[in-house]
């Protein structure tokens, strides 16, 4: 049979059609035939023309074949006919009774060719198309809304009416004609990124450790190719990638993802990542960049980024030696002395066999005579720390080079340019300095609020109070205040929203341990004076602004009554959690302020130094990822003032209470779960670990073994019975799963 088949093929495709209907009787007292190919060599007819001779041949084998029973083996020979049989009843009759058959467990199936037109239309071939679409439809297919709802799941279909019910994340539900079901909603194939998250997030952890880069192309290739990085992370940062672990996965996979040939990454804090149309190595892409960079930083930007993440099996003729052999040519003649020292650096650090070029310790000693105007220039902390180091070898009046630094210089080398002075002694040292400083503080106002921040912390001796400095930062950051207060309403971002930034965080140092000293260190009479300026404040945020007032009530308890008519201020609304959630807590905070802000200040100035701001999206990205950061940490910052671990003497036995380990069982159904209750930091649904502030929480709270709790949730009313409460902080005992 085998041989029939292919002299079919071989006729239609030398066009001999008189052959052709011998041939394919052959195919009328077989056993079995290859339906699918026998259907493309119908379509192949079609194609050319031959609609007759397709209608003729389809109705001398189908019709035998469905009076068989074969429904199986002619339903794909007339769905192939069925647009060359515009009308043809006999054709209709027949795929009717295939379908039925073929599709006879379907229960919407009657709905279904109703609304494809099969059971009337005059265009067969429409119809078909339109019921095989309604038809491919099944219960668990994926779809997803990507304005709102998210991803949902077909549950069930109506067989009256051929709609499907999609339970979405956020529209649980939701029922939807299948004609219309994709015009509105994506539909997810099952080995789709986004199903995944949902059904086989484990697959999908190992893809991140294993092959990051094809975790990424398949979250592009459910995302219509295009994805920014925060996008990338809200999808990961969690279920797929631990939030304490993004920082480092992300380091290792962007080495991965810029080898990647049909994905591409461009520079910013929050690249848009995109697939390519076609593949492309790195090299080729690099040497497509480099050519459009004009200037000597850029390109150094370039092979530095290159080096960093290169294949190290790459041939470095294809981009390697090249660009360092270009940027070689530069340095000598470049006016930037910036972009010269890093240049050399650079090309110095990769042994490179680039030609000759000045040595960076060369372009240092030309420049000694400005290092300030040298150190601005430069673009990354790890150049300004080696450049720092050699102007300290170089230059004899070192500690007058560690004043222009600390007044004038880049912020990220004010620690050690500080710590090259004496706090005393012959000027300049660090009590001269803090003076200039806070004579002219808005000369430098994040330069102030440092100060003010190491004074608080007594790093250094101060040649004023605590109380004093504390209100100089209420002051500038009220001044701040006001200035953005004049300016809301308008588009243009607060342009000191940085400074304003640095002064909350000076004013928060420590974890207020200053304000407490501070606190011993003044009388009863200076406190209710303080603490009217801090209430007349408007750069402390509610918040912190209630626990600087109850630390002071605690210190001074005539201070409640001291207004006749003032009420008491309700008391700070204390967060609790495990110690080592705090810990964790507090370990993204300072990830924060130490590690993700100053990158975002590199981005900026980088940004900034591509020239036009007004187009430049990469400066736009930065300015507000700093706002986004600024904002996290202070809030942050604010959420761990109020932090207090939860102890094992809060943890009631007779009731639930925080801290809790409770085992309930669902009245209707007798299934049992065991939960703990414990802080918002430390919730983990997947483990059991709910939040005391959770609605089933609160359900729960200070009741007793024993004890029915009716609980509505998404529109399910559940009613628990507690059979057993023990302490989530000790390990747990034979307790039984869900």
């Amino acid at each position: 049979m085998s041989e029939i088949l292919e002299q079919l093929t071989q006729a239609i495709a030398q066009r001999r059609y008189d052959a052709l209907e011998n041939l394919w009787l052959e195919w009328v007292d077989a056993e079995t035939i290859p339906a699918e190919a026998l259907a493309r060599l119908l379509s192949q007819l079609l194609q050319a023309g031959e609609t007759a001779r397709v209608l003729d041949l389809t109705l001398a084998l189908a019709p035998e074949l469905v009076r068989g029973e074969r429904y199986a083996e002619a339903l794909p020979l007339l769905r192939a006919a069925a647009p060359a049989a515009a009308g043809n009843e006999e054709l209709r009759s027949a795929l009717l009774a295939c379908y039925r058959q073929v599709h006879r467990g379907v229960p919407h199936l009657a709905a279904c060719i109703e609304r494809s037109g099969l059971l009337t239309g005059q265009d067969l071939g429409a119809a078909v198309a339109t019921l095989d679409k309604l038809l491919s439809y099944r219960e668990g297919d994926y779809f997803y809304h990507a304005t709102g709802w998210g991803l949902g799941k077909i549950v069930a279909f109506d067989p009256l009416t051929a709609r499907a019910t999609i339970n979405f994340e956020r529209k649980p539900g939701h029922l939807v004609p299948l004609e219309t079901i994709e015009s509105i909603f994506q539909r997810l194939k099952p080995d789709c990124f986004l199903v995944l998250l949902k059904t086989d997030p484990d697959r999908l952890r190992r893809l991140a450790q294993e092959d990051p880069a094809a975790l990424v192309r398949s979250a592009l290739e459910a995302l219509d190719g295009r994805l920014s990085l925060r996008g990338l992370r809200e999808f990961l940062e969690g279920p797929i990638v631990p939030a304490e672990a993004w920082s480092k996965w992300w380091s290792s996979a962007k080495a991965a993802i810029k080898r990647a040939p049909r994905i591409a990454l461009p520079a910013g804090s929050n690249p848009i990542l995109t697939l390519r149309p076609e593949a492309l190595t790195y090299e080729e892409e690099m040497q497509r960049r480099f050519a459009a960079l004009k200037d000597l930083t850029h390109q150094t930007e370039a092979l530095a980024d290159y080096a960093e993440h290169r294949d190290r099996e790459a041939d470095p003729q294809a981009f390697l030696l090249p660009a360092a052999r270009t940027i070689a040519t530069r340095i000598a003649s470049e006016q930037n002395p910036g972009a010269a020292v890093e240049a050399a650096l650079l090309l110095t650090r990769l042994k490179l066999l680039a030609g000759e070029f000045p040595t960076p310790e060369e372009l240092v000693a030309r420049h000694k005579g400005n290092p300030v105007v040298l150190l601005t220039r430069l673009t990354t902390n790890a150049s300004r720390a080696r450049v720092f180091q050699m102007l300290r070898e170089q230059t004899d009046d070192w500690r007058q080079v560690c004043r222009g630094i600390l007044l004038e210089g880049p912020e990220a080398l004010w620690e050690a340019a500080a710590a090259e002075l004496p706090p005393d002694g012959d000027a300049p040292n660090i009590g001269t300095v803090v003076r200039e400083v806070l004579a002219n503080p808005k000369r430098h106002l994040s330069l102030f609020a440092w100060v003010c921040r190491n004074l608080l912390l007594e790093r250094w001796p101060s040649p004023a109070t605590r109380v004093d400095i504390f209100e100089r930062l209420l002051k500038e950051g009220d001044e701040l205040a006001r200035r953005k207060a004049y300016q809301r309403g308008e588009w243009t971002p607060f342009s000191q929203a940085d400074e304003m930034a640095e002064i909350r965080l000076s004013l928060r140092a420590g974890d207020l341990r200053y304000f407490d000293q501070m606190l011993a260190e003044i009388s009863e009479v200076e406190a209710s004076r303080l603490l009217f300026r801090i209430r007349q404040s408007s750069v402390l945020p509610e918040q912190f602004e209630r626990i600087l007032e109850q630390k002071m009530v605690r210190k001074f308890p005539k201070l409640l009554v001291e207004e006749e008519h003032k009420t008491v201020e309700e008391p700070v609304q204390h967060i609790y959690a495990t110690a080592q959630a705090i810990a964790r807590r507090r370990e993204e905070h300072d990830h924060i302020v130490n590690v993700l802000l100053p990158k975002n200040s590199e981005d900026i100035a980088k940004a900034k130094a591509m020239g036009d701001l007004s187009d430049n999206a990469d400066f736009r990205a930065a300015i507000q990822e700093q706002h986004v950061l600024n904002a996290k940490a202070l809030e942050m910052g604010e959420e761990l003032l109020r932090a207090r671990p939860i102890e094992p003497s809060m943890v009631a036995r007779e009731h639930v209470s925080i801290g809790a380990r409770v085992t309930v069982e669902d009245v209707a159904t007798g299934k049992r779960q065991t939960l703990a209750i414990l802080g918002p930091w430390d919730s983990d649904a997947e483990h059991g670990i709910i939040a005391y502030v959770a609605p089933l929480a609160q359900a729960l709270m200070r009741r007793k073994v024993g004890d029915e709790v009716a609980f509505s949730h998404a529109g399910e009313d559940v009613t628990y019975r507690i059979l057993e409460i023990g302490s989530a902080l000790e390990p747990a005992q034979g307790s039984e799963g869900a």
